[in-house]
């Protein structure tokens, strides 16, 4: 919820209205926009102020900076059943959002 509200933006009918799908898309869409942020200062703010103070030799490169973003990071793992947990619980809010019967968590 605290994503939700606050990153988000979104109102109570807004998250009431949401699919599991279509709020994972927004956050992936959250997270990409902040990716290309940090891309864009690492860019043009940081590396080149480290660089003009540092070693000509060993410059710092974005890539450097940020590994996590160039796909030099693990990815997140997560256990058979945290996932087998997650799709039944959006799988019986989906069913219940499709029946009428979900609770407003506002």
């Amino acid at each position: 919820m605290p994503i939700c509200y606050g990153v988000l933006n979104l109102t109570g009918d807004e998250i009431g209205r949401l699919t599991p799908y279509e709020l994972n898309m927004r956050i992936g869409g959250y997270e990409e926009r902040m990716k290309h942020q940090r891309i864009f200062y690492a860019n043009f703010v940081t590396a080149p102020i480290i660089n003009a103070a540092g070693h000509p030799k060993h410059p710092v490169t974005v890539k450097k900076l940020l590994p996590d973003d160039f796909g030099n990071g693990s990815p997140v793992k997560v256990s058979q059943e945290q996932a087998d947990s997650l799709r039944k619980f959006a799988e019986e809010q989906e069913r219940r959002r499709q029946n009428g019967t979900a609770q407003n968590t506002d």
